[in-house]
């Protein structure tokens, strides 16, 4: 039997659609985040105008037990909405 891993989303969050769909744990590997300038139709659905870096691209690299990447998710957050805290 194929299955495709987003017919198995659902409600579901991807950690749990690894783990129980397909017996993977997984764990968060990479995260890249970069402010990015508007790009088109999409800049103005999400309230931005041109010239403004109204947005920050975030980049999740999800991996195996063997840290092994097994998925890439990219998103889009309005710029003001992004917090960063860093403990060292």
């Amino acid at each position: 039997m194929h299955l495709v891993f987003i017919d198995e989303l659902g409600e579901r969050s991807f950690a749990e659609v690894w783990a129980t769909t397909f017996a993977k744990k997984t764990h968060t590997r990479h995260l890249e985040f970069k402010p990015n300038p508007p790009f088109g139709g999409a800049s103005q659905g999400m309230g931005g105008y041109c010239g403004y870096p109204f947005h920050t691209g975030l980049k999740k690299y999800r991996a195996d037990e063997q840290n092994r990447i097994v998925q890439i998710d990219i998103e889009h957050w309005r710029f003001e909405s992004v917090e960063f805290f860093i403990d060292l």
